[in-house]
This record gives C-alpha cells, sequence and structure tokens, in this order.
C-alpha cells in the first residue's frame, strides 16, 4: 500500500520479548492511520477496568499515512493509552521529527505493554530493536536525557519522560528534545506517567539506520501530490502569519479582548493584565528566533531569552494556565513556569488549573497552612507557581495532592470543593472557554478526551449567544479532528491549508497520497467511526450520560464583565444540547452507541 508499512511492532517489556505484525490493509481504509488505527488498536488490546500504571495497559505509537511524505506540518505521531487522569482512552499527538524518522525505521505503529525489572530504554538501531539499561539517566531531565545520548550515538531521535513522569504524576507528558529545530510534547493525560510506569525512560531511534534500510514512502500520484503541496503553501503563507510572528501566543489579546479568557480560576473571562502576556509583548521583550517541527514553513514556536539562556517559549495554552489562571501577569515568570515544567516533563494546562483550584480552595477553607507546609495560597504570586511546580513533580508536601489532578484533588478535600474544579471527564480544560463559545459547551462535555480543545475545534464567530445548531458544528469538528489526527497534520496547518470542514480537499489528499477515491460522505463516515470507536472504549470505563458534564461554574455562574457579560450555560440547555447530539451521534439517550456496525472490520 501507498504510504504506510502495514508493520505493528509490539514490545513486551515483562517477558523482554520483541514480535511483529501485519496489519490489515483493510484496516487503513476504515480508520487511516495515527489516531484512528491507535484507537482500534487499543480496543482490541486492552481489557476493560484495568489500572492504567498496571502492567496490562498498553502505551500506542502510531503515524499516518502523511508521515514522512514531506506533506507540510505532518511529521506527528500519536500516543495512546488509558489515562491515569481521566481513567479514559486518552492519545495526544506529538510533533518535531519522531514520526518521519519511526516510519522511515520502517513501522506504523508500536504497542508497548508490561513492564520491565529495572530502568530500561527501547533502541531502534543497528542491531534491530534492543532493550537496554536507562539506570544513569533515572533523575535526568529531558533536555539531559538528550544530551546524555548525543554523548553515545552520532545522530539519533528521542522521546522521553522526565521526574513528573518516574514519579507517576498523573499528568506527566513524554517529551521529545532536539538539539536543533523544534522537538515535540505527548503533553496532555498522563501519558508519561504511562511510559514512566513500565519502567521504560526512553525511546532512541538511530538516524543512520534509518537513512541505510529507509524504504522510500511513495505516494500514488506524485503530480498530484506535489500540486496539492504547492496549493499548502500559498494558502500557509496567506492565513497563518499571525502563528509565524507571535506563535499561538497570538491568541491571548484576541480571546481576552472577546472576554473569553479565564481568569483566577473562572472568577471572570477579563484578564486586566493580558496586554503584558500577550505574544506582542512576549516577541518585543523576550523573542530571538522562530523554530519550527520538521516539514513546517509556519515555525509558531519561538525560542526565548530568559534569565540568560534560551528556552522555548510558552503557549496561548500555558499563558492562559500559567497567566490569567493563576492571576499572574508577568511574561518573565510564566516562561520560567513553561520551562521548569518542560524540564520535569509536566503538563501546563493541568497543572496551571490544578494550582488555581487548589488557590480557590485554600481561600475557601478547604485547605489549611498545616496542609500547605505552611504556604499562603494566592492568585498572582509568581514565585508560588514555581515553588507548587517543583513540589508536584517531586511529590513534595502539597505536591502529593497536587499530582492528582482536580476532579480526584476534589474528591480528597470533600464539600463544595467539586464546584471550583474546572474539568471534564477528569481533564482540566483548555483556554477557550466554554461559557463564549457554545459549540465548545457540547464539544468538552461529548469529547472522547475530556477537556480538551483538541476534539471539538472552537470556533470563534460572531454568535456567541446563539445555542442552536451548534450540536452538529461540535460533530462536524470532531469528525474533522479525527481525520486530522488519524493523517496525521498540525491542526494550524489543516485547518488553514485544506479547510476548517471535512470537504473534497481531504478526498482528494488521500486519493493522492493512498489513492482512494472516496466521497466527504465516507470521509465523515470514517471521522464518525474513530469517534464511536473511541466512545466504545469510554463506554466499558462506565462513561454515560452524567459523565458528559461540565464544571458548575459554567452552568452556574455567568461571566461577570466584559463583552459576554452574563453567558453561561444553563443545565436545562446542556441537557437539550445533549439530545440532539446523541440523536446525530446515533446513541441512545444515555449516550451510548445503539450499534457497533461502525467498528465492524470483517
Amino acid at each position: 500500500m501507498y504510504c504506510v508499512t502495514e508493520r505493528l511492532l509490539h514490545v513486551d517489556l515483562s517477558t523482554v520479548t520483541v514480535t511483529e505484525e501485519k496489519i490489515p490493509a483493510d484496516i487503513y481504509r476504515k480508520y487511516i492511520g495515527g489516531r484512528g488505527l491507535a484507537a482500534k488498536l487499543m480496543l482490541d488490546m486492552v481489557e476493560p477496568g484495568i489500572d492504567p500504571l498496571s502492567e496490562k495497559n498498553v502505551l500506542i505509537f502510531s503515524v499516518g499515512p502523511a508521515a514522512g511524505t514531506g506533506l507540510q506540518g505532518s511529521d506527528r505521531i500519536c500516543l495512546a493509552a488509558k489515562s491515569p487522569l481521566t481513567g479514559l482512552l486518552f492519545n495526544c499527538s506529538m510533533g518535531g521529527i519522531f514520526a518521519s524518522t519511526f516510519k522511515s525505521a520502517g513501522f506504523d505503529a508500536l504497542a508497548i505493554k508490561g513492564k520491565a525489572g529495572s530502568p530500561k530504554y527501547l533502541l531502534l538501531g543497528w542491531n534491530g530493536v534492543e532493550i537496554l539499561d536507562a539506570g544513569a539517566i533515572i533523575g535526568k531531565s529531558p533536555r539531559e536525557v538528550l544530551t546524555y545520548f548525543s554523548d553515545k550515538y552520532k545522530n539519533f531521535e528521542v522521546c522521553t519522560v522526565g521526574v513528573a513522569g518516574e514519579n507517576l504524576v498523573s499528568y506527566a507528558g513524554i517529551f521529545h528534545p532536539r538539539l536543533k529545530g523544534r522537538g515535540g510534547i505527548a503533553g496532555r493525560g498522563g501519558i508519561g506517567a504511562i511510559m514512566a510506569s513500565k519502567n521504560l525512560k526512553a525511546i532512541v531511534i538511530e538516524k543512520e539506520v534509518v537513512v541505510a534500510n529507509k524504504k522510500t514512502i511513495a505516494v500514488a500520484s506524485e503530480d498530484k501530490f506535489k500540486e496539492i503541496r504547492v496549493d499548502v503553501g500559498k494558502k500557509l503563507i496567506q492565513n497563518v502569519k499571525h502563528f509565524t510572528n507571535f506563535g499561538t501566543a497570538a491568541g491571548v489579546k484576541m480571546i481576552n479582548d472577546l472576554g473569553a479568557m479565564a481568569t483566577r480560576n473562572l472568577d471572570d473571562e477579563v484578564f486586566e493584565k493580558a496586554r503584558d502576556i500577550c505574544g506582542e509583548s512576549l516577541k518585543e521583550r523576550f523573542y530571538k528566533k522562530n523554530i519550527a517541527c520538521n516539514n513546517c514553513p509556519v515555525a509558531c514556536g519561538k525560542l526565548c531569552d530568559i534569565d540568560g539562556k534560551l528556552v522555548k517559549g510558552p503557549e496561548y495554552e500555558t499563558l492562559y494556565s500559567m497567566g490569567s489562571m493563576v492571576g499572574v501577569g508577568d511574561l518573565g515568570s510564566i516562561i520560567r513556569a513553561s520551562d521548569l515544567c518542560d524540564q520535569y516533563g509536566l503538563d501546563t494546562i493541568t497543572m496551571g488549573v490544578s494550582i488555581a483550584f487548589a488557590i480557590e480552595c485554600f481561600l475557601q477553607g478547604y485547605l489549611t497552612k498545616d496542609q500547605t507546609g505552611g504556604l499562603e495560597l494566592r492568585f498572582g504570586d509568581p514565585d508560588l507557581i514555581l515553588e507548587l511546580i517543583a513540589k508536584t513533580a517531586n511529590l513534595e508536601g502539597i505536591g502529593k495532592l497536587l499530582a492528582k489532578g482536580t476532579r480526584k484533588m476534589a474528591e480528597i478535600l470533600g464539600g463544595d470543593t467539586w464546584k471550583y474544579a474546572y474539568q471534564v471527564k477528569g481533564l482540566e480544560l483548555a483556554g477557550h472557554s466554554p461559557r463564549a463559545l457554545k459549540v465548545m459547551a457540547v464539544g468538552y462535555a461529548t469529547g472522547t478526551r475530556g477537556g480538551s480543545h483538541q476534539d471539538t475545534r472552537p470556533r470563534y464567530a460572531p454568535d456567541f449567544k446563539v445555542f442552536d445548531g451548534k450540536e452538529a458544528l461540535a460533530v462536524s469538528t470532531q469528525n474533522l479532528s479525527a481525520i486530522g489526527d488519524s493523517l496525521i497534520q498540525c491542526r494550524f496547518l489543516m485547518e488553514a491549508s485544506f479547510g476548517p470542514v471535512l470537504s473534497e480537499t481531504y478526498t482528494e489528499l488521500l486519493e493522492a497520497m493512498m489513492g482512494w477515491k472516496m466521497d466527504v460522505a465516507e470521509l465523515n463516515e470514517i471521522g464518525a467511526r474513530i469517534w464511536h470507536a473511541e466512545r466504545q472504549f469510554n463506554v466499558r470505563e462506565g462513561v454515560s450520560r452524567e459523565c458528559d458534564s461540565l464544571p458548575y461554574k459554567v452552568t452556574h455562574e455567568k461571566i461577570k464583565s466584559g463583552p459576554l457579560e452574563g453567558e453561561f450555560v444553563p443545565p436545562a440547555k446542556l441537557e437539550e444540547m445533549l439530545d440532539e447530539y446523541y440523536r446525530l451521534r446515533s446513541c441512545d439517550s444515555n449516550g451510548i452507541p445503539q450499534s457497533d456496525a461502525l467498528l465492524n472490520t470483517k
């Protein structure tokens, strides 16, 4: 087949065995690759009810057909497992250059199960696949791991966990550090804790082996594919200049001006210091140069100079979670917090939102100084944020509580603390307000990952106060995201070049790459199939209508000020939206898919 190897590599760390399996060709037409393939593998390989941190959980690495083809923004790999934070299926898309390196080594997917008897790293090298001792890199940050392997291997790519992952913090990520260019992060859902729970510190691919063994990743129509790439390049020049100039930090000013930027644990949605932490300020004060993933002309990453060292600048989501959400308006402090999370291997969104939750619990009397180790928790204290990050990664004092995420923190603290937890299905919400964006209200509630903005996509249209039609828009953008994460292509480049809805531009791409002739209806069916596979996995874990909820503050407290003052999502309105959403998704009134016909691959 074009653009796929059909090879699945199995690694069992308990038995120290490595085997291969051929992926049936029809699976690609039904799931494409990447996220879709990962969902199918998780359904088949993971039994219901397992502890996410047990040997029975499986960690999936899966590339899509676009990886290694040279399509702009396609050097991405999907990582999936049952999440220790949510208890549900979780997937992340990681950029950099690891995806094309992995695919050029000859594989479409990697499934890791079991647990090694001592710390190990996985090497795809000259001697095939090896499981080697990692004792020398335990306790090291992703950067330090990169330095260690730089002395050991001449030319390689690596992904690894940090100290937070080793300590099984429930929102530790997997990091792909690089010496040059932009690396990647599979940051959310505790994927890093899964990897570390298996006593696996890192995965290394020797690039000389890739070059020596590389088979050309052919496309079905070279002429058509080249034409598409040229067209994509032109559209990116027109549509993503703001990302090239300011990165995703460009969103701070725009979203705050709309009155939709969560502030001090959702007390309001207008942050008075937004202009101090926006992309324009970042570029003026700390910017050094742009950095990009492989095959990306946009270069949305910003390398910043802080305290005499160069670090990756914060994305919009970090400026929200470590900025407005905790009331910090000092940009230098947010950069330090972002970098510290990178060093420890932590998801900045859940970390910041968990801190904001803890601060409100302290102010409301549910947390005492005895519990915080004498710390006075308050909004707007940048030094406190840095201290809490370190305590969380190292499981020290109050950090043991913070390491659990807001849902479990609320369960432990009890009382009305659940009302302060900004989470859905255990995942802290990203910085796109469901009170302001009604599509995100139904989207967060029904997203298979929980509070992720990468399932339903935010649409900053003028009809902020209108609920009607948002259910269909949520379904449409969820299908779009499922297809994009299965190709896989960067969300920004995908939407800017192929469009914000599934259309003929996507079917033409798949025909040029894979030789498939399909219409938009079939493409939407594939997107729906991927959602259904993930939903079926979650239903096995107990998900039903009552889990398709929103945070209390979203449904009971109105935005206090700004252009969208008074907006919220009344509980009755959410129930109406769920009824319509379930109808569109062929689910019963409890949110359970009525048929598994979409999942049938026989």
